[in-house]
């Protein structure tokens, strides 16, 4: 199947775009920083049931809970170490935006990978 034939229910991480940063980069030990990932939907039609996976640098620790803008009502998140987020769903033209407070056990500079 071609990108264009295959159903938008199913995750394909071809059909969206996901960004990742943190705010503000830098930490001290103990520190809060803002996680924010954000998947966009580039396609007119919605996308349901995207699953993301991400794994937190080392040093880096869960320090609250997710707050989810425009990711559809049925969403989760679980994992300390490796965030999971479940059952987004993401409307034609648009992007979930995901915040995560974490906090470092030591200090430094965070910075996504390149994508």
């Amino acid at each position: 199947l071609d990108r264009g034939e295959r159903p938008l229910n199913a995750f394909d991480p071809d059909l969206v775009d996901i960004t990742k940063d943190f705010v503000p980069s830098s930490i001290t030990t103990g520190g809060i920083s803002t996680l924010t990932l954000n998947i966009t939907n580039p396609n007119g039609v919605e996308i349901t049931g995207v699953n993301v996976s991400d794994p937190l640098p080392v040093q880096i620790s869960l320090a609250g809970a997710a707050t989810f803008y425009n990711c559809g009502s049925t969403r989760t998140m679980t994992g300390t170490t490796t965030l999971s987020f479940t059952d987004i769903t993401l409307a034609a033209n648009s992007t979930c935006t995901i915040k995560v407070p974490v906090s470092s056990s030591s200090p430094g500079s965070w910075t996504p990978p390149p994508s």
